[in-house]
């Protein structure tokens, strides 16, 4: 924090193959928007069987908040959009939480009940040594009883998707109030940290200290959230996720602890909750769908080539034709700037809109919709 226009010097430390590597970076203080950073809501059309559809597009990067009063925070913004969604007579609602990493606590508690009644959430373990050394568990839930939204519900994630977006996903698989599409699983960020300020000049340790567990009783450690209908995606390699980090904790499980007060079965605020038939029914319809998708096939050509050079696939090899233009620089050259920061919001906007995924996630929504 500091004046507009004033520096900021990093200094980074870097494991290299036999060194570690020194260097620093200089930023420049500014004021930076959150607009695009904000929950957003987009309307799609769709038509399954001749009958028309809305979808709702709800896109949610991170679970942002700020503790001023009237500040914002994602579960205010929402709450606010799912009434929007209500008012515009949607049929359905994709939640995206696709390349979303976290945040507030209270926040994915608060989210995840929007969906439903009253209910438990998380779970997060923390050790007692008042004496005797034990294990103690925190509970976690949501007491408003309004469900804003009773609708059909999908969740889009990947393996990017960690922390608080696997407590909201894992939370809605577990009470059978969503359909979770994308990745095969979620990233597996299912533990607790500190942070403890060390004497001056040393900076601070963070230490893990607990686990989160959702309401079904297991822990979003490596596992993550397992996707009911899986795509394609880049993402879906052994070098995306909390199990492949040192050190990482092994998962756990402790008995489920779903709250009856969730489900709502009748007048308003009912919802329906989805079993392993509607799941079938909508993978047997989006499978061909995905199969006959360039965009998709293209993914599965990369995750291909990967097998056989035996390493990671870099995001930058997934862009079209990138290398092939002597106009842009390759991604990942020092100094170069996100193709993505010299866009327009309104060709951000219709990037997204053009993702394979997204557009699935949609058909999968109007389907559940039907």
């Amino acid at each position: 924090r500091g004046p507009k226009g004033s520096e900021v010097r990093l200094k980074v430390l870097r494991k290299a193959a036999k060194e570690t590597q020194r260097f620093e970076v200089t930023l420049v203080r500014d004021q930076i928007k959150l607009d695009d950073e904000a929950a957003a809501i987009s309307y799609v059309d769709r038509e399954v069987g001749g009958q028309k559809l809305k979808v709702g597009l709800l896109n949610l990067p991170s679970f942002y908040a700020d503790n001023r009063k009237n500040g914002p925070s994602a579960a205010t913004d929402m709450k606010k959009l799912l009434a929007e969604a209500v008012k515009n007579k949607a049929d359905a609602i994709v939640l995206d939480l696709s390349t979303n990493g976290g945040g507030s606590l209270r926040d994915a508690v608060d989210i995840a009940g929007l969906f439903f009644g009253t209910g438990n959430v998380v779970k997060q373990s923390q050790r007692e040594t008042n004496g005797v050394e034990q294990m103690t568990y925190e509970t976690l839930r949501d007491t408003e009883s309004t469900v804003d939204w009773p609708g059909p519900l999908v969740v889009l994630t990947s393996r990017l998707s960690a922390s608080a977006s696997e407590i909201v996903s894992g939370a809605l698989q577990d009470y059978k109030r969503a359909v979770i599409i994308g990745g095969d699983h979620t990233f597996g960020k299912g533990t607790v940290q500190s942070v403890e300020y060390l004497p001056p000049g040393l900076g601070a340790i963070k230490t893990t200290v607990g686990m989160f567990f959702t309401s079904g009783g297991a822990s979003t450690q490596h596992r993550g959230v397992n996707g009911d209908i899986v795509f394609p995606s880049a993402y879906a390699q052994d070098d995306v996720g909390e199990k492949i980090l040192d050190y990482s904790l092994p998962p756990k499980k402790i008995p489920p602890f779903l709250s009856p007060g969730a489900y709502v079965s009748e007048g308003r605020g009912a919802w329906s909750q989805i079993g392993a038939e509607m799941v079938a029914k909508l993978k047997a319809k989006s499978d061909p769908r995905v199969a006959s998708s360039k965009d998709f096939q293209k993914v599965r050509d990369d995750l291909d080539k990967v097998k056989k050079r035996g390493k990671m696939l870099l995001i930058g090899d997934l862009l079209k034709d990138h290398e092939s233009d002597p106009k842009k620089k390759k991604l990942g050259e020092e100094g170069e700037e996100d193709e993505n920061a010299s866009l327009s919001r309104e060709e951000r906007k219709k990037k997204y809109m053009e993702r394979a995924d997204i557009i699935e996630a949609i058909n999968v929504a109007a389907d559940l919709a039907v």
